[in-house]
């Protein structure tokens, strides 16, 4: 992966400017450039972030809960102060470039993204350590590795037309991955392996103690990140004992003393060979497991209350985000959206929420609206 073309970077290129010691402190400094070249030291209150004009990547989904919900900010030197809930996410996708402290050229991958539902609209930035997106097609990583499109992949960096994800998957060491935008979404969904591997010849379980001929080397099946997926011998007494991992063998038995298999771990499908004394037989007893695999979004087992009393606001609002210490323009209230006002004045704007709102927020942030804008909702 080559980061020293600047003549092929797609994004702000600050010149001369000293990386601070502290990450935030740089990031304070640069989020200017990233959003207006006019206000290159901070975002201003009460701005939106501008969409990038060359973003290297956009991603779209209809996200639900269960799905990458990313975690937003007003600023890239503060901590998040939303996240994503449910609706209609756009996310722009670019690389900020600067100078570190030796007068190299460095950078960082960040988004800005909208959010939107029949109700508001709410557009804000995504940190590198929270642009994580899900692929939308299978394919073959290595020859020996099929990602599937349920776990979360860190947006790692960009280069002609490319972008780099970290792959995840546990036991099998991999480097950040090349795809093109088109392969990136933010809808979990199940993508099996298609037609990438050889037809299933049934369920059979491995010794824990067999190796993994993948391209280019092994690796251990005890190695694998993977809830469940093991077999049990049954005792007289009725203890289970287990014995193996469950995979699926792949294609028929053309070599005595090698199989095709292939197992389901977290993050995908991890395939290759193992040794034909390694292979036990079909499972007799398995196991469930309740674990589930990290990065794989969030299961929600209720209802959300209803908010009540609310009222109807005529015209469209603008909406703030109110921290300890600040108030940034996050986005608008649609005409006619129900809104509920909760009081907490400073100054010139009150706290309200929103039914059925697409994000929710964090920590000690609230939603607020200007009392003047408040006025005519009744």
């Amino acid at each position: 992966m080559k980061r020293n073309r600047p003549s092929r970077v797609v994004g702000v290129w600050i010149a001369g400017i000293a990386r601070p010691a502290g990450r935030a402190a740089w990031l304070a400094a640069l989020i200017g450039a990233l959003l207006s070249a006019a206000h290159a030291e901070r975002v201003l209150a009460r701005e939106l972030p501008e969409v990038p004009k060359d973003a290297d990547c956009v991603v779209r989904g209809q996200v639900a809960r269960h799905d990458v919900t990313w975690n937003l900010r007003t600023r890239l030197e503060t901590v998040p102060s939303l996240r994503v809930r449910e609706g209609r996410v756009t996310g722009w996708i670019h690389k900020l470039m600067f100078r570190d402290d030796q007068g190299r050229q460095d950078g960082s991958m960040l988004a800005v993204a909208q959010v939107e539902n029949a109700n508001m609209v709410i557009r804000a930035l995504v940190g590198p350590e929270d642009l994580n997106v899900v692929l939308v097609e299978p394919f073959v990583v290595r020859g020996a590795v099929i990602p599937d499109g349920e776990t979360d992949r860190r947006v790692a960096w960009s280069d002609d037309g490319r972008i780099f994800f970290q792959i995840g998957i546990g036991g099998v060491p991999l480097d950040a991955q090349p795809v093109v935008c088109g392969q990136l979404g933010l809808e979990r969904k199940e993508l099996g392996t298609g037609n990438l591997l050889q037809p299933s010849a049934g369920s059979t379980v491995v010794r824990p103690n067999a190796w993994l001929s993948i391209d280019g080397g092994g690796v251990p099946v005890s190695g694998f990140d993977r809830p469940g997926g093991k077999s049990f011998k049954r005792h007289p007494d009725g203890r289970l004992e287990p014995i193996g991992a469950v995979g699926e063998l792949r294609g028929a038995a053309g070599d005595p003393k090698r199989r095709s298999i292939s197992f389901r771990t977290c993050g995908g499908t991890v395939f290759g060979t193992v040794a034909a004394i390694d292979v036990l037989g079909p499972p007799k007893y398995g196991q469930g497991s309740s674990g589930r695999c990290p990065g794989t979004g969030e299961h929600v087992f209720g209802l959300d209350r209803p908010i009540a009393p609310t009222v109807v606001c005529p015209h469209q609002i603008p909406l703030f985000v109110r921290t300890t210490t600040l108030e940034d323009a996050v986005g608008f209230l649609q005409a006619g959206a129900h809104l509920r006002i909760d009081g907490g004045i400073q100054g010139d704007t009150e706290i309200v929420s929103v039914p059925d709102a697409p994000i929710e927020l964090l920590g000690p942030a609230r939603l607020v609206a200007r009392v003047s804008d408040l006025a005519a909702c009744r």
